[in-house]
């Protein structure tokens, strides 16, 4: 699994397709799987919570559950730019321990 994270609006969706189709990997964007996880937009599941902090913590309810379908185990993921914090940090580790024999 390759991870890809940043600011919003850099690239990391195109960067993330190119990366896949070169690795001959799936590639997956989290925006996209959280609003398909929720069945709404992100910014309406955002207004429901008063912290970014705890609309991290639901969101990353989608990255478990992505990481739990098998065509993720060998993937490229672009993560929103708070992919490093919270829930999403979290989940990814207890998710996906390191694998280094693909390395």
């Amino acid at each position: 699994m390759l991870f890809l994270t940043g600011v919003s609006c850099v690239g990391k969706t195109a960067v993330g397709r190119r990366t896949a189709d070169l690795m001959g990997r799936t590639f997956f964007d989290l925006d996209y799987e959280i609003e398909a996880f929720f069945n709404t937009s992100i910014e309406r599941l955002q207004n429901r919570f008063l912290t970014p902090h705890s609309y991290r913590d639901e969101a990353a309810k989608a990255l478990i559950h992505l990481l739990a379908r098998p065509e993720s185990r060998h993937s490229v993921i672009a993560l929103p730019p708070s992919g490093l914090m919270g829930g999403y940090m979290s989940s990814r580790s207890t998710s996906c321990p390191p694998d280094f024999s693909q390395v």
